[in-house]
């Protein structure tokens, strides 16, 4: 499995691609969406495995472990427990560690300018992946090295937060 360094990486590398000027303007287009989801994916990868690290805590709550874990208890028609796999938003989650596993209250961490681009990106990040006619998302050296950044920043951020690294 790759890491969120791995992907952060990969975005570097198609943001700074060299021959880039031999290029049309679509083709380029391409190469800076795909550095927009691969700074995406590291930071989602990173939230993930900051979750799963901190899920087998010994002190943790068997609640919190298991949202961490991606997984939620439902009783079933005979009565008995049974997980089931969920899918919290990423930022839901960087929510969750953010007030569980750091000394930040959450609203002060909300009106941080990291958190406010974070939610920006996700919103460009649903507006890429769940396609509407109406929204017309180009991305560009600019926008693209962006996000890269941010992604960069946040990781590092969160990193300081929650592990004291």
């Amino acid at each position: 499995m790759k890491t969120y360094k791995f992907y952060l990486r990969a975005a570097h590398h198609f943001i700074t691609l060299r021959n880039f000027e031999k290029l049309d303007s679509q083709e380029k287009e391409y190469y800076y969406l795909t550095a927009f989801i691969f700074s995406w994916i590291a930071l989602e990868s990173y939230v993930n495995m900051a979750s799963d690290s901190l899920a087998r805590g010994t002190r943790i709550k068997a609640h919190i472990s298991t949202f961490l874990l991606e997984k939620e208890l439902k009783v079933d028609e005979d009565g008995k427990f049974k997980e089931y796999g969920i899918h919290p938003k990423t930022t839901k989650k960087i929510l969750f560690l953010v007030n569980y596993f750091s000394k930040m209250n959450v609203r002060n961490f909300k009106k941080n300018e990291i958190w406010l681009k974070l939610l920006n990106f996700e919103d460009w990040r649903n507006k890429i992946m769940h396609f509407k006619q109406k929204d017309e998302v180009k991305i560009n050296k600019i926008k693209a090295m962006e996000f890269f950044e941010l992604s960069e920043k946040a990781i590092k951020y969160l990193n300081k937060i929650l592990f004291k690294t």
